[in-house]
């Protein structure tokens, strides 16, 4: 174990390079990302029943989609739509 140690002490030490970044392309990257987390993160009792409807049929194809407690909240509000 000493040996280790020693082995690191005497490796030189140099700093990594940093690479550089332009301002314009992260600020461009953002913008659709933000976009379509808030797409996603959309209230269900703010859905309308299309939008509730679509959500649906993409659970559908996804595994245990319908069984989730996200699938059940959806077909709630779609029963309460309904009514």
């Amino acid at each position: 174990m000493a040996d280790k140690k020693k082995e690191t002490e005497a490796a030189p030490k140099t700093p990594k390079a940093k690479p550089e970044k332009t301002a314009e392309a992260p600020a461009a990257e953002e913008k659709p990302e933000k976009a379509e987390s808030a797409a996603k993160s959309k209230k269900i009792n703010k859905m309308t029943s299309a939008e509730i409807e679509a959500k649906l049929e993409g659970l559908k194809t996804t595994p245990g989609g319908m069984q989730t407690k996200y699938a059940q909240h959806l077909l709630q509000r779609m029963n309460f739509f309904k009514k």
